[in-house]
């Protein structure tokens, strides 16, 4: 598990990003830390214990990479491509994510808990006891996906397809959901409010 180590700077909460000793918003030298940080994802497969709370990640490719115990808290992510990748135990709770892709990946118990997905695609992937309460999901794609024991308890879902997916143990209680699509799902499988079961 990743150790957090906290900002040098003198009363900073927040913890240090890995490869430096001080948080992102007090990087001195963001352009070079971010294009570090793009060198060393593109030129490694597997990555392991990495903090990257606040960072900004635009137009990086990680397509079928491998990341344990990694942090992306509070982290902004745009046109970030996951597809085919393999996340175990990762964190990316209050971040915001946007127009990424992540079709055909692998995904176990990691957490997304009040974070923004906007305009993403997962289509075809595991997503498996993973953490989605609390989240903002706007015009993101699911279908023929696996999400056994997911959860989106208290989650806002605007214009979300789950076609053709596995929703066994799937947590909805407490959602709101507006133009959801659950065509040739089992929802039966899936836990709702009695109120607000499709």
């Amino acid at each position: 598990m990743f150790e957090y180590a906290s900002c040098t700077v003198p009363g900073c909460p927040n913890p240090a990003v890995s490869w430096r000793n001080r948080c992102y918003e007090h990087l001195e030298d963001k352009d070079a830390y971010l294009q570090q940080l793009r060198s060393h994802l593109e030129s490694s497969d597997k990555f392991s214990s990495l903090c990257f709370p606040r960072v900004v990640f635009e137009g990086l490719d990680l397509r079928g990479k491998s990341f344990t115990f990694c942090s992306f808290s509070h982290a902004s992510l745009r046109d970030v491509d996951f597809s085919e990748a393999f996340l175990r135990l990762c964190f990316f709770e209050f971040s915001d994510l946007e127009n990424c892709r992540a079709g055909g990946s692998t995904a176990q118990n990691c957490v997304f808990a009040g974070s923004r997905i906007t305009d993403c695609d997962l289509e075809g992937s595991n997503l498996l006891q993973i953490n989605f309460n609390n989240c903002e999901c706007r015009k993101v794609v699911f279908n023929r996906s696996d999400l056994y024991n997911s959860r989106f308890i208290n989650s806002r879902l605007e214009e979300v397809s789950f076609i053709d997916c596995n929703l066994k143990n799937v947590d909805f209680r407490s959602s709101t959901r507006e133009k959801v699509i659950f065509k040739y799902s089992n929802e039966a499988d899936a836990i709702f409010d009695e109120e607000g079961r499709p």
